[in-house]
């Protein structure tokens, strides 16, 4: 697994997005299997499509989109369980 760098963690409205979700996100990626890992770092970090993707790995697009919206469900679960502490929680 390759370390997150949680600066590279971005949101369609930076200003709105704390340190503390970043670095609940980067925890969150690194319990990741290695694939699961790759998709999400490729897609999001390297732009690549599901289609390329796929090929590196050997499995269809569609699998991609699976492990994809997977991943995603399952950092969304680790937000609704334990929502990281800002500031503004206070």
């Amino acid at each position: 697994p390759r370390e997150i760098d949680v600066s590279k963690i971005r949101s369609k409205h930076p200003e709105d997005f704390p340190m503390e979700y970043r670095v609940k996100i980067a925890s969150a990626i690194e319990k990741l299997s290695d694939i699961q890992q790759k998709v999400i770092q490729d897609l999001f970090y390297a732009g690549k499509s599901q289609a390329e993707i796929g090929k590196e790995v050997g499995v269809s697009q569609r699998q991609i989109s699976r492990i994809k919206q997977n991943v995603l469900d399952l950092i969304k679960k680790e937000f609704d369980d334990d929502p990281p502490q800002t500031a503004r929680d206070d």
